[in-house]
């Protein structure tokens, strides 16, 4: 990405995180631009792009961004009279006409695994997927946790790929998340109650935290 279009794009979603109270009913704006690195924030523009994006096809009503065209039209229609937003809009289409998709899209792959010893490599992660959730699946299994581990893994890949920092915050602090606990023996009787639930829920966070490439 040319450090213009990057700029510009750090001081969209700095806007949109400043004013994000007034945008009722966004997607969630999650990483506070005022804690970024100055020197390089390239590790989080994956997350600042999607998240920027998300929040501007809502403000112009719509699930996903269609093409620049429409944009502006879209713009057009609804911003006329609102020259803070309007113009936010407009620096947008700026940006996204600068982006390289893909060395950005590489930059993402990067960002999925970085400090993430549970998945290696970016190659491993995308093109030995089975291999992987076959691999920690089987350490995972070893300590009789009651729960699935490779729905909970194929799960929590899938969410990976759309949010890496959430995802893996919901796998090392509540991994139940992705796959439910298995709370009843054959007989569909209670195992554990619920305040157990929670301790083997940590537990097992804790566990895949610690689990090496």
């Amino acid at each position: 990405m040319k450090q213009e279009a990057l700029k510009n794009l750090l001081d969209i979603y700095k806007n949109l995180y400043t004013y994000k109270n007034l945008l009722k009913g966004a997607p969630e704006l999650t990483i506070d631009p005022n804690t970024l690195p100055m020197d390089d924030a390239t590790p989080f523009l994956p997350t600042i792009l999607q998240q920027t994006q998300a929040v501007i096809a809502h403000l112009l009503g719509l699930r996903q961004l269609p093409g620049t065209p429409e944009i502006l039209d879209r713009i057009n229609q609804h911003y006329k009279q609102n020259d803070f937003w309007r113009k936010l809009l407009l620096n947008y289409v700026d940006v996204s006409q600068s982006l390289d998709d893909d060395a950005f899209n590489v930059q993402r792959e990067e960002v999925l695994t970085e400090g993430k010893n549970l998945f290696g490599s970016v190659e491993s992660y995308i093109q030995k997927r089975k291999e992987i959730i076959q691999r920690f699946s089987a350490e995972i299994d070893k300590q009789n946790f009651p729960i699935d581990s490779k729905k909970l893994l194929t799960n929590y890949l899938n969410m990976a790929e759309k949010d890496p920092e959430n995802a893996w915050n919901l796998l090392t602090t509540s991994p139940a998340t992705f796959s439910p606990l298995k709370a009843v023996d054959t007989s569909g009787k209670a195992s554990f109650s619920p305040a157990q639930a929670q301790k083997i829920n940590h537990t097992i966070g804790t566990f895949i935290k610690k689990l090496k490439a």
